[in-house]
């Protein structure tokens, strides 16, 4: 599918949806005290129909260092065809049920206790999954669940992964110690600097 086929779908989807629509995407964003998370559907390609495309409910805390989409949470693959055998309404009816339960998720808390309480799919690895748990936690001023979930970052040096979760491992060190020494705006301005440096790779047109 076209990238001009697959930016008319997503705009469909805005409109029924009620989102904000950005090129392949549709999505609006939640906001706590500046850290930002966008939510919504992003159209994919299938590689064996490339005539078709396969939709995703896409929700990325822009805050987690990230140079590309994140697509593990939500699941919406069953949603995927040719444009022309899904018209509308029918897609619509199709979709909205499906995407009704996300569209309750309204705050950053609402979001980290549907991931914890697994009520939405995240299928993540683990060392993202703690990276998520630990700076969302912070940004609520859950700081000792954040050190929990940091320390099981910390941990992982000692694993077989430790050459792919190395730079993890620092991060959550970092904030560590700038939690331990009560430097809490510390901490949180670090996650200001890597949410510019996610939203400034994703190239994202809405931020509010």
């Amino acid at each position: 599918m076209k990238k001009s086929e697959k930016t008319k779908v997503a705009k469909y989807l805005a409109n029924e949806l009620s989102l904000k629509h950005d090129g392949v995407k549709a999505y609006r964003i939640i906001s706590h005290n500046g850290f930002k998370t966008a939510m919504g559907v992003f159209i994919d390609t299938i590689s064996y129909m490339p005539e078709g495309f396969r939709l995703y409910f896409w929700c990325q805390c822009l805050y987690i260092p990230f140079p590309s989409f994140d697509l593990s949470i939500g699941n919406l693959d069953d949603i995927n065809g040719k444009w022309e055998d899904i018209l509308p309404p029918n897609f619509a009816n199709k979709i909205k049920p499906i995407y009704q339960k996300y569209s309750k998720i309204e705050t950053l808390n609402d979001l980290i206790t549907s991931l914890e309480n697994r009520t939405i799919p995240y299928t993540a690895s683990i060392n993202n999954k703690y990276e998520l748990y630990a700076y969302t936690h912070l940004i609520l001023g859950n700081y000792n669940k954040s050190l929990a979930y940091l320390d099981k970052i910390i941990e992982l040096e000692d694993e077989d992964i430790y050459d792919w979760v190395q730079e993890q491992i620092a991060r959550a060190k970092t904030i560590k110690e700038y939690i331990q020494k009560n430097d809490i705006e510390k901490a949180l301005e670090t996650l200001k600097e890597w949410q510019t440096y996610t939203i400034n790779n994703l190239k994202l047109k809405y931020l509010e």
